[in-house]
């Protein structure tokens, strides 16, 4: 995957430090971070207020150690700084990790937190654009969208970014997709696995238990090539057969912690509350298409939605729509 910040030179956003060309998190200023987010969600606390304490607790910025001000603080609440943070770049997802997650940045946004220029940040109109979730299906390129007037009315569409922005030989096959189509096909699909969530989650138990299941063999797996490897480390006779033993049993520890968060990684059901889901407002339809869906992929006569839970007794976890 591409990275769509990587540079060698210019100021890195507050949160991540350059490592040769490469952007990774400065734990120093996510913790700053984290707490000028929790000072907003939990506190409802104003950019002014925050930046008085920080410059109180003396949490400087270990930039030089400026003070915060008012705007350098309202800065980090804009819109795209946000998703930025949740690993998101004009909804792409990027390979530098996270600081917050989708959710909160989510919440975030809905919160409106004033912007440097004291004026209300811009919120994304459309179901689809701001949440992370939409791509083209033909060259993966985020989806924004675009108003078409015309003297016989107002027509809404969604299209492929990467097309608009470097030419059709880039994206040769997408076109304008029909926004309200979409959007109802969308919000009635999360409507139908609400309405299905009881056997949705008899599906997705019974997915886990498998899932859970080959996890433990995978890590009875490693467990027993890392005993091995401290075998040869302890046996080694050469400085060189000790470093290689030990950077492999590093990998092996590595893959098994991943494999345990896998394990871990159950969905939150809870998250599908709602009914009636045309009365909601913009930002909870949004919320709930955060909450519900995977991930998006646009054709021009279809749709693929991808969920993070099965949604029928085949296992799958995908459903394709015409339009």
């Amino acid at each position: 995957m591409d990275n769509y910040v990587r540079n060698v030179g210019g100021v890195p956003p507050y949160g991540y430090s350059w490592n040769t060309g490469v952007l990774e998190i400065n734990k120093w200023e996510r913790n700053i971070l984290l707490l000028v987010f929790k000072y907003a969600l939990n506190d409802n606390l104003s950019p002014h207020k925050i930046s008085q304490l920080l410059n109180e607790y003396k949490l400087n910025s270990s930039r030089k150690g400026k003070m915060w001000t008012y705007k350098t603080v309202s800065y980090l609440f804009a819109p795209k700084r946000i998703e930025f943070y949740s690993g998101y770049a004009d909804n792409k997802r990027g390979n530098w990790e996270p600081i917050i997650t989708t959710e909160m940045a989510a919440e975030l946004i809905r919160k409106k937190i004033v912007t440097t220029s004291g004026k209300r940040p811009h919120l994304h109109k459309y179901l689809l654009t701001g949440i992370g979730r939409t791509i083209c299906g033909y060259c993966g390129g985020n989806i924004t969208s675009v108003l078409d007037k015309t003297k016989h009315g107002v027509n809404r569409y969604y299209y492929c970014s990467t097309r608009s922005t470097y030419g059709i030989n880039h994206c040769s096959e997408s076109k304008t997709f029909p926004m309200a189509r979409i959007d109802e096909i969308i919000l009635n699909t999360i409507d139908a696995q609400i309405r299905n969530i009881t056997e949705i989650k008899k599906w997705t138990s019974v997915f886990y238990k498998k899932r859970d299941k080959q996890i433990k063999l995978k890590l009875d797996i490693l467990d027993k090539k890392i005993n091995t490897s401290l075998k040869d480390t302890t046996n080694a006779k050469s400085s060189s057969s000790s470093i290689k033993s030990r950077n492999k049993i590093s990998d092996l520890i590595a893959q098994k912690e991943k494999l345990v968060d896998e394990k871990l990684d159950y969905y939150n059901f809870a998250q599908l509350t709602g009914s009636q889901i045309e009365r909601l407002s913009l930002n909870k339809q949004k919320e709930l298409v955060i909450a519900c869906i995977e991930h998006i992929q646009l054709f021009n006569d279809k749709i693929i939605i991808d969920f993070p839970f099965v949604i029928d007794n085949a296992g799958r976890s995908s459903i394709t729509k015409a339009y």
